[in-house]
């Protein structure tokens, strides 16, 4: 019998920060706020709300909110809670309930731990174990408005593709099945897009590789920077497009700490 030994991670995050990085080098308009603490020999990543991101939020139109809840609301129409039975969307979106799923990976040197909301799994058997989870098929479903003008398709593969492509290379899903909706939040059309071919839709607009070899520099910056195995202490990283990522220690505990006691604790 062979032991086998599973080294721990560089880095643990949620998927969300991940696909944030990637999509960095042909970000345009909005910065981040990344906070880090070592513990254990892994560092730990945060992302944190800037605040423009804050205003946004709480200047959001109720027609904006609107928007989002169709996505929940196309979700529940695409998917079910057993094998072969149909969905049912009389019941109201419960849009605080997900799927949460731990997945484990290698950016070139750096080991990396996620967490990552999936929509849902492509099987005809229900899944009763992490074994066979893990050998589930991903499903992502997204909702678009129709496309009607150039100046509409420019914009869908230049800013939702290289995000779709994000999220999706990450977990290894192979097709995004996107919603065509109207104003009025009718779907009309649904279309399947294969992950691999998205950055050649966009060919003219963003490259993976860059996006690739961004997030690796990155990485390999805050592994050098952080260093000290202090879980109260902080490292704050903050870019704004068209700058330079700024590094900022801040030695706890602070407002900034994000790791819990419990946690941290022997």
């Amino acid at each position: 019998m062979q032991l086998v030994t599973v080294q721990s991670p560089h880095f643990v995050c949620f998927r969300g920060l991940l696909t944030m990085l990637l999509c960095t080098p042909f970000e345009q308009q909005e910065g981040w706020i990344i906070l880090a603490s070592k513990h254990g020999g892994t560092i730990f990543l945060c992302a944190k709300e800037t605040e423009e991101k804050h205003q946004q939020r709480e200047l959001m139109t109720d027609r904006q909110r609107q928007f989002m809840s169709w996505g929940y609301k196309f979700e529940q129409y695409m998917t079910s809670d057993k094998p072969g039975r149909e969905p049912d969307s009389s019941q109201p979106v419960n849009e605080r309930e997900e799927l949460c799923v731990m997945f484990r990976t290698k950016l070139n040197s750096h080991r990396l731990l996620f967490g990552a909301e999936m929509d849902g799994v492509n099987s005809k058997t229900a899944i009763n174990s992490c074994a066979e989870l893990a050998q589930a098929e991903f499903i992502e479903l997204k909702t678009s408005r129709q496309i009607e003008t150039r100046r509409q398709d420019d914009n869908f593969r230049r800013f939702k593709l290289i995000k779709w492509w994000g999220q999706s290379f990450l977990v290894g899903i192979k097709e995004v099945i996107c919603g065509f909706r109207d104003d009025r939040g009718i779907v009309h059309r649904l279309e399947p897009f294969e992950v691999s071919k998205l950055p050649k839709m966009a060919v003219n607009f963003w490259n993976p590789n860059v996006c690739m070899n961004f997030c690796d520099h990155f990485l390999s910056f805050v592994k050098s920077v952080v260093v000290e195995e202090d879980w109260q202490t902080v490292w704050k990283f903050e870019w704004k497009p068209h700058e330079d990522v700024i590094a900022t220690k801040i030695v706890g505990p602070s407002e900034f700490t994000f790791l819990p006691a419990w946690f941290t604790s022997p």
